[in-house]
């Protein structure tokens, strides 16, 4: 049954009309479903729970609750109550005042006095209803709701102390398993998401790089989603000597981003200037920038706004005599004017890896000459050379190719470091 999965799946030709959706439906949905439902219960056999015992409990816990909450709403119910007979209290006193102050005053009859007197001994009998018999009953029914609470408490901790084997066994990667157990074919890439993979490969050509000629030296960078994450993904691919720097505490990192920061523990290093369990406020973006300054050689800002924080890190680079480098943009870029003002300050002009290599005494200069494009990849760059950064919709107008067909071509020329997204779909040749 796979097998035919497999085979409707590599046999689309309509990639344009493709609907992720639709072909799961019709497809894999009953495949998904029964493989989730074998993979569980092979679970549940490996962890040595009883189900049963556990269905019995939950029934337990769901009685407890039941009287649990039944128990609250007669405590809110008779605090209510409570309420209610402290306001006629008030008012009865209120009143009984009024009265007998008119009476007194010569301005009522007798009857106000009696009426007063009516009220004031009403507001007594009420003050004494409080404090004995109401006082009980809601001591009762407040001992009542706190015993029903803890038992139900009690019985929901035995179940979960019972499902503790199982859990136990759960890892973040089940699901890429269920998956790649449903459709064989299908290779993951930790930083995309299901949607976004199938979105890219199906539909736009996308391919993961899998060059081994493709290295990193040593990677420096932030945690942030978007740039920071593709540059770590990267580098994890290649030698793994990556070193990243959360703003906050090592407790506060981006969620997004867990696993591939998860890996980068364990093949690099994840530093803080801050303690475990510090959040992240306005001025911990500051420290670690002086952090990422300091630990590197060198600082690449690769696009940065007027006031961008890449400007803060490249300043404090200044400081430390390291060499800051920094792509240059058309005057009046938005998303440039920082890096302009960089290279006006002393920054250095980059335009690719043999830039900052050389820097540093490395000759890469003809590393660029090895890199094979296709011809659509070649159309591209062409395009992305002449207008030197634009939009998706500019680039496709000058190469002659469909925005949905570029897509892929844009990212495959991101993989091979000789394009860069700029953000707003827009796009630059490194």
């Amino acid at each position: 049954m796979v097998s035919e999965f497999v085979k409707g799946w590599r046999n689309m030709d309509q990639l344009a009309d493709f609907e992720p959706l639709e072909y799961y439906e019709k497809h894999l949905k009953d495949a998904m479903e029964r493989n989730a439902e074998e993979y569980f219960d092979a679970l549940v056999k490996r962890s040595g729970v009883d189900p049963e015992q556990n269905r019995a409990t939950v029934a337990r816990y769901n009685k407890e609750s039941a009287e649990a909450e039944e128990a609250g709403k007669k405590l809110g119910s008779f605090k209510a109550l409570k309420v209610v007979l402290i306001v006629l209290t008030v008012i009865a006193f209120l009143a009984a005042v009024i009265l007998i102050f008119s009476y007194a005053s010569g301005e009522g009859y007798w009857l106000y006095l009696f009426l007063g007197i009516l009220l004031a001994l009403l507001g007594i009998g009420l003050i004494v209803l409080l404090c004995t018999v109401i006082k009980k009953k809601l001591k009762e029914r407040e001992e009542r709701h706190k015993k029903e609470v803890d038992e139900a408490n009690a019985v929901l901790k035995e179940a979960y102390g019972e499902m503790a084997p199982l859990n136990a066994l759960f890892t973040r990667g089940m699901t890429r398993e269920l998956i790649l157990k449903t459709m064989p074919d299908l290779t993951l890439d930790e930083q995309l998401d299901v949607k976004r993979l199938d979105l890219l490969r199906r539909k736009y050509g996308y391919e993961p790089d899998r060059d081994p000629n493709v290295s990193t030296v040593f990677l420096l960078s932030g945690t942030a989603e978007g740039g920071d994450s593709a540059a770590l993904s990267g580098a994890l691919r290649g030698s793994g000597r990556v070193i990243a720097v959360p703003a906050g505490g090592c407790s506060h990192l981006p969620r997004g981003n867990a696993e591939l920061l998860r890996r980068v523990a364990e093949r690099g290093l994840l530093l803080s200037a801050h303690t475990f369990r510090e959040s992240v406020r306005p001025f911990s973006y500051a420290e670690r920038n002086k952090l990422l300054a300091r630990l590197g050689e060198g600082t690449l800002v690769v696009g940065a706004g007027e006031k961008s924080g890449a400007l803060m890190t490249a300043e404090y680079a200044f400081r430390e005599n390291r060499p800051v480098f920094a792509f240059p943009y058309f005057p009046g870029s938005d998303v440039g004017a920082g890096c302009n003002a960089l290279l006006k300050k002393g920054g250095i002009l980059t335009e690719n890896s043999v830039d900052i290599c050389g820097r540093f005494g490395i000759d890469l200069s003809g590393e660029r000459e090895r890199t094979s494009l296709t011809e659509p990849e070649a159309a591209v760059m062409k395009a992305l050379r002449g207008l030197s950064e634009a939009h998706v919709s500019e680039i496709a107008a000058a190469s002659g190719i469909p925005v949905f067909r570029l897509y892929g071509i844009l990212a495959a020329l991101e993989t091979k470091g000789l394009a860069v997204r700029l953000g707003g779909n827009r796009f630059s040749p490194v």
